[in-house]
């Protein structure tokens, strides 16, 4: 839905023109790539894990040391050259699998994933990769093939965030941080057609939402709003259609005229109008360079080799095609044994041709003209210049920490407001469990008989959160906290502080409707301070157990591994957390695992608040008891139960604790306390 009067052009032009008037800098930097190659794990020939791994772990454990030694590497890119100054557009083509997405992240410093590591130099206006992922990461952004969002945010929600994440102190023209957000969003929202589904959920494969055209123009807008000066666009017009592709590659065009950013474009089927938006392409076939020059030279440097572009067929595809080796090509006549076939050739004749010569000498030509020293300067101010107030100098944040987390908590209410069925459900579940697990423990006897019975309430409690802290593991939002660290946009531990605080209140309402049903149903101590302890204790075991899986789902890298550490630390929750197995009884190699689950000290403190000071009366457990024994008089007289002394009717609840799960009323606190530490740890 575009606005007839609407010039970006003008727009852009007006707020380049203020921002200089008002000492505002706008940052800009040339790349240069020279003899750039990386290498990866070699993935052709793996070996499928089976349940026999498991039984021969030892031998499992040493075959994978001796192939983490042996790993074979694969030569994804290699002998890459390039020079893209401030305010170019690099078109990079190949095929799928030519390391077109490989050269991007390599280029933007996504180089986590190559294990093999990286050769060669890579540099922005004369600044380092190192130095400029270290100081001034935020400047390159790599936008990825795929479109991932939080599928139950709004349009509107999801560009109002990132552009709040990078809302600069220093704006032009003074304008309030609403205000910017709100005009920011405004101009991305209208250049790519995005204003009529302000209001409609992203989605995605399972969650309904924006078309995938339209969410494919969310992750445009949403990349132009971290205020990047270096793109790398991987595939950028997938899921477009050729009027909107267009637009889009004009749009870029727009910005990297007037802020003078640089733009490394991966287009498949780019047609002859989105071609000519370039200023230059680079080729490359199975990860070899075969050209790299002004997009007007392209087509004549391979006429000269021999080719020639086949009727109706525009540029982009015909210099694709040719590494294609069962694609359709046009030879010159005489040619046909002369010109290379294979990318081992493509590349020799290259390495080899007046093109290449003339790029190195441009290449070494820039870096000598370029004054490093500016560049960094003006980074450097215009980055201190955008800080807000608190943030750390060597930061490459726009907002400070507790900003973020601000921002982060916000999402996260509007994420889970957005997706109301599943708290819903989760709510639903532990009312539903109460109900069924409090009819099973109606009214426990006060009595030594119900004493069993009343510590498995309370362990019934911490297990049914302890599985929902299991049940709650998720990868799906990986990816996207992937994306927006690239994007700098937050610190990962700001949303992951953000998303418990944001799932606190909800997961609050669930737990004090579980613990009310079943703590009056099946009969337990009825006072204010026994309940509300219990309450307490439960919302922190709850919480800590919680984050125990999240930190457990943090250092996993995919969920099959946190599920099988999950399941293990489970299994010692519900065996060794001194209900099932009480510490007497337990094993010493095994007591050990009991000191480090936050269960065991809150089912302790749990017991004391419910058994300090109750005298549960022996009934027929006191013996001699029956005919013949009417006489017998109470000193003679013991109780069959553990903690039972002579002469007694009843039994101390303290001394059942004491001898049965050897714990004391006077850990109360101390336990509070280890479960603050296992809380915040």
């Amino acid at each position: 839905e575009h606005d007839d009067s609407f010039d970006a052009a003008k727009i852009i032009g007006s707020f380049v023109r203020d921002a200089a008037e008002q000492g505002i800098h706008i940052r800009k930097a040339g790349v240069t790539l020279e003899d750039v190659g990386c290498e990866g794990i070699d993935g052709s020939a793996l070996e499928g894990t089976t349940f026999g791994n498991i039984l021969c772990l030892p031998y499992t454990i040493y075959k994978g040391i001796k192939a983490k030694r042996g790993m074979k590497m694969k030569q994804i890119l290699r002998n890459c050259n390039t020079l893209a100054k401030a305010g170019e557009m690099i078109l990079v083509l190949g095929r799928p699998g030519a390391g077109c997405s490989s050269f991007l992240k390599v280029t933007a410093g996504e180089i986590d994933q190559f294990a093999g590591g990286i050769t060669g130099e890579i540099t922005y206006d004369g600044i380092t990769q190192d130095e400029m992922m270290k100081h001034f990461k935020s400047d390159v952004i790599y936008n990825g093939e795929l479109d991932v969002h939080f599928p139950y945010l709004t349009v509107q929600q999801t560009l109002d965030f990132a552009i709040a994440c990078k809302t600069p102190a220093k704006r032009v023209n003074n304008v309030s941080r609403e205000e910017y957000i709100a005009s920011i969003r405004e101009l991305y929202a209208t250049i790519f057609g995005l204003r009529h589904t302000y209001h409609t959920k992203v989605g995605n494969d399972f969650v309904r939402g924006v078309s995938g055209g339209e969410r494919k123009r969310v992750s445009i807008a949403e990349a132009l709003a971290a205020n990047g000066s270096i793109y790398c666009w991987d595939n950028a017009t997938r899921g477009l259609d050729a009027s909107t592709a267009l637009e889009y590659a004009r749009a870029i065009r727009i910005m990297t005229n007037l802020l003078g950013s640089t733009a490394f474009v991966t287009i498949y089927q780019a047609s002859e109008n989105i071609y000519e938006t370039f200023d230059k392409v680079t080729v490359i076939y199975a990860g070899r360079q075969i050209y790299f020059g002004k997009i007007e030279d392209a087509k004549t440097y391979f006429e000269n080799m021999g080719y020639l572009c086949p009727p109706r067929q525009v540029t982009a595809e015909f210099l694709t095609a040719l590494t294609d080796p069962n694609g359709y090509h046009i030879t010159k006549p005489g040619f046909e044994n002369k010109v290379p076939r294979t990318a081992d050739e493509f590349e020799s004749y290259w390495l080899n041709s007046p093109e290449y010569t003339q790029l190195r000498d441009d290449i070494t030509r820039y870096k000598e003209e370029t004054d490093t020293e500016a560049t960094r300067a003006l980074y450097r101010d215009s980055i201190a210049a955008e800080k807000s107030k608190g943030a750390r100098k060597k930061s490459y944040y726009t907002v400070s920490y507790w900003e973020q987390v601000r921002l982060c908590v916000r999402r996260g209410f509007q994420r889970i407001y957005g997706n109301k069925d599943t708290t819903v459900t989760n709510i639903a579940a532990a009312i539903i469990q109460s109900l069924i697990s409090g009819s099973m423990y109606y009214n426990s006897p006060p009595s030594t008989n119900g004493a069993f019975t009343r510590g498995g309430v309370l362990y019934f409690c911490l297990l049914y959160y302890s599985l929902m802290g299991l049940a709650n593991i998720s990868f799906d939002h990986r990816p996207i906290l992937q994306k927006h660290k690239g994007y700098s946009l937050y610190h990962p531990s700001a949303e992951a502080l953000a998303s418990s605080i944001s799932g606190f209140p909800f997961r609050m309402i669930g737990l004090t409707c579980f613990l009310i049903i079943i703590y009056f149903l099946a009969g337990l101590h009825t006072s204010a301070a026994t309940f509300f302890m219990v309450y307490l204790l439960l919302v922190m075991c709850s919480e800590a157990i919680t984050a125990l899986f999240d930190f457990i789902s943090a250092g996993c890298d995919n969920i099959a591994q946190a599920n099988s550490i999950s399941g293990i630390i489970m299994l010692s929750i519900s065996m060794y957390s001194t209900y099932m197995i009480q510490l007497p009884s337990m094993h010493p190699w095994f007591k050990w695992i009991s000191y480090i689950l936050p269960i065991r000290y809150a089912f302790e403190s749990m017991l004391n608040a419910e058994f300090h000071g109750r005298h549960m009366d022996c009934g027929k457990t006191l013996v001699p008891y029956g005919p013949g024994y009417e006489n017998i008089t109470e000193a003679n007289r013991a109780c069959a139960f553990i903690g039972a002394k002579p002469g007694q009717s009843y039994v101390l609840g303290d001394d059942y604790l004491k001898i049965q799960f050897q714990y004391e009323y006077k850990h109360t606190w101390r336990n509070f306390g280890i479960l603050w530490c296992f809380l915040l740890g």
